[in-house]
C-alpha cells in the first residue's frame, strides 16, 4: 500500500533543500514512545549514486519543540550533506512547530541554527515547511 505523497522544503545556508514522494522512510514520520515523533527529510533523486542528503528529527509529537543543541537527549535534529554521514551538522538551536497532528499526516515548519562541523561556522536554517504521511509501521 503506497503513501500519499509527502513534501519538504527549506533554505539551508542559502541552498534550497527539498523532496517529494512516498517512500515509507524518507517521506514518514513516526510516533515513538514517550509522546515524540520521529522523521527523516530526505531527497530521492532518480539515478542517485551514494547516501541522499538528509535531515533527522526526534521531536514532541505536537506543539512547539525547541532543540538547545544537546541539552535534552530526548530531542535532536541532524543535518548530513550527501555522501557524508560521519559530517554530521549538528543543532545549535532549532524551533520545530507541529501545526497539524491527523490520524494519517502530521504538518510542521522548522528553522534554526545548525553547526558545521569542520569549522563551527553557524548555518541558518530558514523556511521551512513539511507534510508528511505517518509511516505503516509507525506506532499510532
Amino acid at each position: 500500500c503506497a503513501l500519499p505523497i509527502s513534501s519538504f522544503s527549506c533554505i539551508i545556508d542559502g541552498k534550497y533543500f527539498s523532496g517529494e514522494g512516498n517512500d515509507q522512510f524518507a517521506y514518514a514520520a513516526y510516533i515513538m514512545q514517550g509522546g515524540r515523533l520521529n522523521f527523516v527529510l530526505m531527497p530521492i533523486i532518480a539515478g542517485q549514486k551514494g547516501i541522499p542528503q538528509q535531515m533527522n528529527f526526534f521531536v514532541a509529537d505536537k506543539g512547539i519543540t525547541i532543540v538547545h543543541g544537546t541539552d535534552n537527549h530526548d530531542y535532536s535534529v541532524v543535518y548530513s550533506e550527501a555522501n557524508a554521514m560521519d559530517n554530521n551538522y549538528t543543532c545549535k538551536e532549532m524551533t520545530v512547530t507541529i501545526t497539524s497532528s491527523g490520524k494519517s499526516r502530521v504538518t510542521g515548519t522548522f528553522s534554526g541554527t545548525l553547526i558545521e562541523p569542520k569549522t563551527g561556522r553557524n548555518v541558518p536554517v530558514t523556511d521551512c515547511k513539511f507534510d508528511i504521511p505517518y509511516s505503516t509501521y509507525s506506532k499510532n
